[in-house]
């Protein structure tokens, strides 16, 4: 069960990194691209004027917004914590007694508390016995 959990974090981890790198990727990209080259074949395709200066006549500004950046630092946070959890997931620690799910027989020989009444109702045994 601890190996399973481990490989779970792995694949985690290396599902993150991977997300993170290919839309950083692709954010950067959008970001060093000039900002008339990003909209000209949306701007084609909506209005039907193809070539640069026929796109430049329809287009009289373009105000690039910060959602880029503040996306391509949301990528970098990824990025940093994926490669923590790579870096870090031998080590963790797996689940205790209390996120047990597999049977486990305790006898009782003195009054049962609530938390063992808890973990009897968790095993699906009645603690009213």
């Amino acid at each position: 069960m601890a190996i399973a959990g481990k490989a779970v974090r792995l694949v985690f981890g290396v599902l993150a990194a991977a997300t993170a790198v290919f839309l950083g990727w692709s954010t950067l990209q959008l970001l060093l691209a000039e900002p008339f080259d990003a909209i000209a074949a949306t701007v084609t395709e909506v209005t039907g004027l193809a070539g640069g200066r026929a796109v430049h006549e329809v287009v009289a500004s373009i105000v690039p917004s910060t959602w880029p950046y503040i996306a391509l630092v949301g990528w970098a946070i990824l990025l940093a914590a994926s490669l923590v959890v790579l870096t870090t997931w031998r080590g963790w620690k797996a689940g205790g007694r209390r996120y047990r799910t597999d049977p486990v027989d305790v006898a009782h020989d003195g009054p049962v508390d609530a938390v063992d009444s808890w973990d009897e109702l968790s095993r699906g045994t009645d603690p009213t016995r």
